[in-house]
């Protein structure tokens, strides 16, 4: 396989990006790299597979174990920092340098008997501040805060007796520093996909570039989410959240969805009517979503109203020096995101729809079609596939009357007549422009400027 990848003029693995760049690791000139847009948030798995907004660029910049405090306020009772709402008092965290402008993702875990907590985050001074006077609530509070006043440092979390409601247990908190770019590829780490009847199949858990259409989280204040109305139309909408708490349905659907632990994610897919939804809330839910799609996508966060994340866009990869019209081969690793009955094309194109190699998942019925057109005629091949949204290897090759899908090891569909393409120039995640843009997983896409042999194929796409 290495020696293959030696011999391919494109090699594109989920390894590096930038802000609107998908990089390729061939060419290494930057000629093949592929544009990339979303203009908006978007979360991942990452690596640890936790949940995390792509757009973090640091760790925890804090470390409970170091924190102290000379305030009576503030006790250590069993390696966690107790408020007793006595008197004002401050936890001292190590320093940390911040500019006016600095975005950072902030998690506060708190237990309280009842009522609120107030905190702030901010310098010794409070001339500098990430976070004011804020009231908390019992749990997990997850939020984003920009830095106030003038450049400095961030090192006391403040409590005021006079606007804390309740003693309370700071168990955890967490700040790391986002990015404010919007066009950041998602490199994914879920470790598994799907097979025909929704059942997780694992897998070697490298990542995948994640690329998914626009989608809306319905439910406000996803993380800490309670009984809920929806006005629904009639539709399909899917569900999703993690913990070990149920989400009971009535109204336009009934049912309930019940979670499995407190880092799984469930989902559930369903038919609602014309009207009003009621979602109630019991147990511990949290970061839950619900999409007017028929699969789920990627979480959502809100607070007090909807959000939606843009469909991500990867196009332009590729040049003309990097692709042989003559022949060739495209290759891809991956898996759909659903079957939702819609094509969804890679392309090797001219810019126009005259000219093309085309590798189309067909996810109405699991089918691979590879579609070589040459001066507006096409040449089709159609392979019924056992699975679609499980991760496979799929390879297209292209030469005068030499047509074929190699699809897990095996040749499964052939044609000997036709004519290659004419002055193919770009690599997209789409048919050629903007249309029947691929949504899915991809672990590898990859392009020879030679039809590989038999052999060569049955190693390329051996799973």
């Amino acid at each position: 396989m290495s020696n293959l990848l030696d011999k391919a003029s494109i090699v594109l693995t989920p390894t590096a990006y930038d802000n609107g760049k998908v990089l390729c690791v061939k060419p290494s000139d930057a000629s093949g790299d592929f544009q990339f847009s979303r203009n908006s948030a978007a979360t991942r798995v990452n690596a640890q597979g936790l949940v995390e907004n792509v757009q973090t660029i640091s760790g925890n910049l804090l470390d409970y174990s170091t924190f102290t405090s000379s305030s009576a306020s503030w006790s250590l009772v069993g390696g966690l920092w107790v408020y007793d709402d006595t008197a004002n008092g401050f936890i001292l965290t190590s320093s940390i340098d911040v500019v006016v402008g600095d975005v950072f993702d902030v998690v506060i875990d708190l237990t309280i008997a009842s009522g609120n907590a107030n905190l702030r985050y901010s310098s010794s001074n409070a001339q500098t501040t990430l976070f004011p006077f804020t009231d908390f609530v019992d749990g997990v509070n997850e939020f984003q805060a920009t830095v106030t006043g003038v450049d400095g440092f961030l090192q006391r979390l403040f409590a005021p007796a006079s606007l804390t409601d309740n003693p309370f247990t700071l168990n955890s908190i967490s700040i790391k520093k986002i990015s404010q770019d919007t066009n950041l590829p998602r490199i994914n780490y879920d470790g598994f996909s799907f097979d025909g009847s929704g059942n997780i199949i694992p897998d070697s858990g490298c990542g995948s570039w994640l690329f998914e259409p626009q989608s809306t989280n319905l439910y406000l204040n996803s993380e800490t989410l309670s009984t809920q109305t929806i006005t629904t139309t009639a539709n399909q909408y899917s569900v999703s959240f993690y913990g070990t708490g149920t989400i009971t349905f009535s109204g336009t659907h009934t049912g309930s969805l019940t979670g499995t632990g407190l880092n799984d994610r469930v989902t559930a897919t369903f038919s609602a009517n014309a009207g009003t939804l009621t979602s109630t809330v019991s147990g511990t839910v949290t970061k839950a979503q619900i999409e007017q799609l028929n699969f789920a996508t990627s979480y959502i966060p809100t607070t007090t109203t909807t959000v939606t994340r843009n469909q991500d866009v990867c196009t332009g990869g590729g040049s003309a020096a990097s692709i042989n019209s003559t022949e060739g081969v495209l290759y891809f690793e991956g898996s759909a995101l659903a079957n939702d009955g819609t094509s969804r094309r890679i392309s090797l194109n001219d810019g126009t729809s005259s000219n093309k190699v085309n590798l189309e998942y067909d996810e109405t019925s699991n089918r691979i079609r590879a579609s070589i057109t040459s001066g507006g005629s096409a040449q089709t091949l159609t392979y019924n596939a056992p699975n679609l949204l499980q991760f496979n290897k799929i390879a297209v090759k292209y030469k005068l009357n030499d047509f074929a899908i190699w699809f897990n090891g095996v040749e499964v569909v052939t044609d000997t007549s036709g004519n290659a393409p004419i002055s193919l120039t770009e690599l997209s995640f789409n048919n050629s422009g903007t249309s029947l843009p691929f949504f899915g997983k991809t672990k590898a896409v990859a392009v020879w400027k030679e039809a590989l042999t038999d052999a060569e194929l049955t190693s390329l796409t051996t799973i």
